[in-house]
């Protein structure tokens, strides 16, 4: 019961025309926007509405339809048993349920065959790319606009920009910043917040109070074992009463291999189990510093940069790059764990702080969380 939408038809035909004569699907997206039209689900066009992906048969120029061609059974949604979030998968290609509809065509075949030859030519380049799926830098991934949300990528070799200006043409931000400039800001903050010596001690004192805390909770798990333990004894004498007693051993038998068998796990997670406290000791915030600042120093090692990469990122949930009032320079606000440490060092009581340090015409500032949970 499809019919064609011969206004929608055209913008596809539009898409399929500029992408066979060249034109990136950036380019495209660009171009729909600013000409006023819009996106399937009526917002702003982006790269990967247009491109989609060919093994799955999404977006635009992948879209069998488009051809006269209908198709079932693509994909599959499966469901991960620990978050129960539905993951989709490509089905095997002989289970597609497939058939023509030339009264559906849009697009003419040898335009068609054109254009799908562009793509797969265009994913067999990007797959030895895509590989190596590890960040590159140390803030790849991390960077968000403050104007529009959307990401803040790679402009030239050296520079960052706002990716849904790049893609959309959609974000007032043009303003860029150097990638050394930006790396090097958030190492010398970090590195100065970390080695500061109230700062020190408030860590230690934080893990030392939470390690603590869970050690309390070991011996409360401890006295719970043992009542266990006490009461799986009780249930075992009575058994051996009841055979005492008359009753036949095989009766019980399956009870007191339940006894048993409850009873060994039992013991094997009270030998697990710790109750002894963890003390202060003297040269831990010496042992932190010199940590910290092994750390700092990796990550201009080849040899240690990735691991080095891998932890400082750790410490970092986003970082937004905002224009500041003149709009001539950025604004750097980092935020993550890293903001309740520092404002365990900077205030006595939980509360936002903003410790910002001037880095030539940019400003990095450290935004710390309403309330103040100290990490361990």
């Amino acid at each position: 019961e499809r019919k064609i939408n011969t206004e929608h038809a055209a913008i596809i035909h539009r898409i399929f025309q500029e992408y066979d004569a060249g034109k990136s699907p950036r380019a495209i997206a660009i171009s729909l926007n600013k000409d006023g039209i819009a996106a399937p689900r009526g917002g702003k066009w982006n790269p990967s509405t247009i491109h989609g992906r060919i093994e799955r048969g999404y977006g635009i120029l992948c879209n069998p339809l488009y051809s006269g061609r209908i198709v079932w059974n693509r994909v599959r949604e499966d469901k991960e048993p620990d978050t129960l979030r539905r993951i989709p998968r490509v089905n095997d290609k002989e289970d597609w349920i497939e058939k023509d509809a030339p009264e559906l065509r849009i697009i003419d075949e040898a335009l068609w065959q054109r254009v799908q030859a562009r793509l797969k030519s265009l994913k067999q380049e990007r797959s030895e790319i895509w590989k190596a799926n590890r960040p590159k830098h140390l803030l790849s991934g991390l960077l968000v606009c403050g104007e529009c949300g959307h990401g803040f990528s790679k402009r030239t070799p050296d520079r960052y920009g706002c990716t849904c200006r790049r893609d959309k043409g959609d974000c007032s931000n043009q303003l860029r910043i150097r990638q050394d400039e930006l790396e090097g800001a958030v190492l010398a903050t970090l590195e100065r917040y970390f080695m500061h010596p109230e700062m020190l001690q408030a860590c230690c004192e934080a893990y030392t109070k939470r390690t603590n805390e869970l050690r309390r909770d070991a011996s409360d798990s401890v006295a719970s074992i043992k009542t266990k333990i006490a009461r799986l004894e009780r249930e075992r004498k009575r058994c051996i009463e009841a055979i005492k007693g008359g009753v036949p051993g095989e009766e019980v038998k399956d009870e007191m291999i339940r006894i048993r068998d409850e009873r060994q796990q039992l013991e094997a997670q009270l030998s697990d189990t710790k109750d002894d406290p963890v003390r202060l000791h003297p040269k831990m915030a010496d042992h932190y510093r010199n940590r910290i600042s092994d750390l700092i120093e990796a990550i201009h090692r080849e040899s240690r940069r990735d691991e080095a990469r891998e932890i400082l990122r750790g410490l970092i949930e986003k970082v937004v790059l905002t224009p500041d009032k003149d709009r001539k320079k950025l604004v750097v606000d980092l935020y993550g764990d890293l903001a309740g440490i520092i404002a365990a060092a900077e205030e006595s009581q939980p509360q936002p702080v903003q410790a910002k340090r001037r880095v030539g015409e940019r400003v990095v500032a450290m935004v710390g969380p309403e309330g103040l949970e100290p990490p361990t």
